[in-house]
């Protein structure tokens, strides 16, 4: 039932709460696009405080995290058809868990 529950969540059905999730998770990559033009511009950066691009990205990654192993978890109840993959090891060699893996992985190897 979990399962199922997340699998809803995360594959972007018609349910409000998948639609607001999605909705999130679009705001979320941009504000990490932000974060990163703002930490670059020294001037703009420091009037920030110091841990706060650190505490931000560490959030970031925490979710993104969720959402990987969630799809993960979930890739067996998939469609073939609708997302492109009905097992784990298929989302994983999918263009998007090959994305998701990408985004996630250069932080935990740093850390």
């Amino acid at each position: 039932r979990a399962q199922a529950v997340v699998h809803d969540l995360l594959s972007a059905r018609k349910s409000f709460l998948s639609r607001q999730y999605a909705i999130g998770i679009a705001f979320l990559i941009v504000a990490n696009i932000a974060a990163v033009l703002v930490e670059s511009m020294e001037s703009t950066a420091a009037s920030f405080p110091a841990s706060f691009f650190s505490v931000f990205e560490a959030l970031s990654v925490a979710i993104f995290t969720f959402e990987f192993l969630g799809r993960l978890w979930c890739a067996p109840l998939c469609s073939e058809q609708q997302q492109g993959y009905a097992t784990r090891g298929g989302y994983l060699l999918s263009f998007f868990g090959v994305v998701d893996f990408i985004t996630i992985a250069p932080w935990y190897l740093d850390t």
